[in-house]
């Protein structure tokens, strides 16, 4: 199948308009928000550029999310259902701001 070069538009083409700022996954963990000391994975949009120097099609990365083990898990279940403690808890009652 032939690729048309004028439907995918390469990363120079695209307007500053369209750019996404990479966004980097954090956790809620009892309160504190974490930005690191776990492993991430990247995450790439669904919307293909082609490349300029071959023409073929890639997935921008536009930002990562966390990988945590079984135990850092297995911790952020337990405040949030700590949090909720059945609609009664902090969380539900907390003020929006």
């Amino acid at each position: 199948m032939e690729l048309k070069k004028d439907f995918f538009p390469t990363r120079s083409q695209l307007p500053k308009t369209v750019e996404i700022p990479k966004v980097h996954g954090r956790i809620l963990i009892g309160g504190k928000i974490m930005d690191s000391g776990f492993a991430t994975k990247p995450v790439f949009s669904p919307c293909s550029v082609r490349n300029e120097s071959d023409d073929s099609l890639s997935f921008p990365e536009i930002g990562t999310t966390p990988q945590v083990d079984k135990e850092t898990f297995m911790s952020a279940v337990e405040a949030a259902s700590k949090a909720w403690s059945k609609g009664l808890g902090e969380w539900p009652s907390a003020r929006m701001e």
